[in-house]
């Protein structure tokens, strides 16, 4: 039995007639009657009574008739579903957080006001995760130096800066070289974010390993931390939000350059909704005059477009 039978049979059930029926069906008469034969036959039982050239529906094909209204109005509500869910998820952008800037929830903001109907579904990171079995549609994360791919988005360039408390002696200089802050105790990033590794790799090139005190994933942990008098961190200059910290204070690193990319990336194989194009050309916008989002953000260590070497 299929859906073609069922159909055949349902327009001879409302017109109760062979040749009628074939005529609206645009099939063959006797093709008709075969189908109709099968369908008896598969089920082991009569749909109609036959009159000489009339037909009348029995009992049996009364009970398939409403079986079959049923069936089309379970495909009408599938299509329907599956039209509603296409646009839900053309109305949906989905990021995984890598990376988490201060600045998101503004861009996010900004955008849905020039944008009404679009939501968004955030997906936080962390090592329990298989990212290969996660749906997303844009990774948010960061890399010491700009990504150079076909799929990638470089939107906010900026310094790494020293942390420390504020009553600290490193804290009355303008900058430093990273080496003088080798003997310190340093709070930072666990081992499975890119930004530890970032972190690392400055200590290495300054000439030294650093004395790690404690890990945390949360920010305000690590801020915490610094403020407790704990420990000092390499911290993004813009991009997590503790310019106006009280009693933390921040110190360029004049060398080596330690520097922080956050970035944007997707499967360029793979088709963006509609949603998703939008929001990728107001991140390109964001990119090329980011100032815009920064204007009450103290211009300590970040760069509008990019670094001159």
């Amino acid at each position: 039995m299929d859906l073609q039978q069922l159909r055949y049979f349902k327009k001879t059930a409302e017109l109760e007639h062979m040749t009628k029926a074939a005529c609206e069906l645009l099939i063959a008469q006797p093709s008709l009657s075969k189908t109709i034969r099968g369908l008896e036959e598969e089920l082991g039982a009569p749909l109609f009574e036959r009159e000489k050239k009339r037909i009348h529906l029995n009992s049996n094909g009364k009970i398939l008739l409403d079986c079959v209204n049923r069936v089309e109005q379970c495909l009408q509500d599938i299509q329907t579903d599956l039209e509603h869910n296409r646009q839900t998820e053309n109305r949906q952008v989905t990021l995984l957080l890598k990376s988490t800037p201060i600045i998101l929830p503004k861009v996010i903001q900004q955008f849905c006001e020039e944008n009404p109907g679009v939501n968004f579904r955030m997906l936080t990171y962390n090592t329990s995760l298989d990212e290969s079995k996660l749906e997303y549609d844009f990774l948010l994360d960061s890399s010491s130096q700009p990504v150079q791919d076909s799929g990638t988005l470089n939107f906010l360039y900026e310094e790494m800066v020293l942390a420390v408390p504020q009553s600290h002696p490193l804290a009355r200089r303008p900058s430093i070289a990273l080496r003088d802050a080798r003997e310190e105790p340093f709070v930072c990033l666990p081992s499975s974010y890119a930004f530890h590794h970032e972190f690392l790799h400055c200590c290495r090139t300054a000439g030294f390993r650093p004395n790690i005190v404690l890990e945390s994933s949360d920010h305000f942990t690590i801020l915490g931390m610094i403020e407790a008098e704990l420990g000092i961190a390499l911290v993004p200059a813009v991009s997590w939000g503790f310019q106006n910290t009280p009693g933390v204070a921040f110190v360029r690193v004049k060398e080596p350059a330690c520097r922080n990319v956050i970035y944007l990336s997707w499967n360029p194989q793979r088709g963006l909704s509609e949603s998703c194009r939008l929001f990728l050309e107001y991140m390109r916008a964001f990119a090329e005059h980011p100032e815009d989002f920064l204007e009450n953000t103290p211009p300590l260590g970040w760069s509008p477009g990019g670094w001159a070497d």
